[in-house]
């Protein structure tokens, strides 16, 4: 009894001790802070992890999660510019890139590998165009390629510009808007939709909604083309468009596009759409003609929300 009691005595003790240190920052044992502004290093390797796998996709190597810690621990009052520096070094290598684009091909491509639309595309093109009936073989069982017919030039064209726009991406030759652009102007997503539904797709895919009425009238307007040559079919976003690339660029260089990619970022990395302070702030911050959304990436990664979560 008497032992039972002085355990009940010493867990007593201790709690009134950690109520006492909530709010200080003095370390008990030399361990860290109780309650205090500087985070531990539990919490500072959790957040390397979380960073790591996010813009790579792959888990941190123990050297690399070593080295950012410390330089997390070493930072103290700049703490948020260390951990954008870390996100930077991230969103500037390869991995980030094709991450990136991964992404957007499984939304685009409804998890389908565009390399076998393109294949289907390009053999039905081979049977069907009169143009390409001297065409070679396909070369190591590509169908788009060993054949010099226009049509199937111009799908080749745009299926190698999907594949480079990784790495593009990370080389600084193509913003993100310029990517998702590619992907939509792409013989794999055009070449597979009707056009009311290819206008569906646009906006769901790109500019996080739905479609109204007259938007998708006038879009579907302009994917079908303009009947006399140089005469607009639609109007969209107070632009004028004759034919689809019309489209993409009045979708692309949109307002509503620029709020809509800003709101997938938190989406991605916070699992909240952004508010409409941070739409605002943040859309205005983008390029209207060639948005880039890797510096509202590196904003959210690096913000104490991002930390804490």
């Amino acid at each position: 009894m008497g032992l039972q009691r002085g355990r009940l005595t010493r867990l007593i003790s201790l709690l009134a001790l950690l109520a006492l240190c909530g709010g200080c920052n003095d370390s008990v044992d030399g361990l860290a802070p109780v309650g205090g502004a500087q985070p531990s290093s539990v919490e500072m390797e959790r957040f390397v992890r979380r960073l790591h796998l996010d813009l790579t996709g792959t888990p941190a190597s123990d050297e690399y999660l070593s080295d950012s810690v410390d330089a997390l621990e070493k930072a103290q009052d700049g703490a948020a510019a260390a951990r954008a520096a870390l996100a930077d070094g991230l969103i500037d290598s390869d991995e980030f890139g094709q991450v990136f684009v991964d992404e957007l091909a499984n939304r685009v491509y409804g998890g389908e590998d565009p390399n076998d639309r393109y294949d289907l595309l390009c053999g039905v093109t081979r049977d069907d165009d009169p143009s390409c009936a001297t065409c070679g073989p396909p070369a190591d069982g590509d169908f788009c390629a060993n054949c010099d017919c226009e049509r199937l030039t111009a799908i080749y064209a745009d299926r190698q510009a999907v594949r480079d726009a990784a790495a593009d991406l990370t080389a600084g030759k193509a913003t993100t808007a310029e990517v998702e652009r590619r992907f939509a102007e792409s013989s794999a997503l055009a070449g597979f939709s009707a056009p009311d539904a290819l206008a569906d797709q646009l906006f769901e895919l790109f500019l996080g909604r739905p479609a109204e009425a007259d938007e998708q009238v006038n879009s579907q307007a302009m994917i079908i083309g303009a009947i006399a040559a140089d005469r607009p079919a639609g109007l969209l976003f107070h632009r004028h468009g004759s034919n689809y690339q019309d489209l993409l660029d009045i979708v692309f260089q949109s307002e509503v596009y620029r709020e809509a990619a800003a709101s997938a970022v938190f989406a991605r990395y916070l699992g909240r759409p952004a508010h409409l302070s941070e739409m605002a702030h943040f859309s205005a911050e983008l390029d209207a003609d060639r948005p880039d959304l890797r510096p509202v990436i590196r904003a959210v990664v690096s913000s104490q929300e991002y930390f804490e979560q």
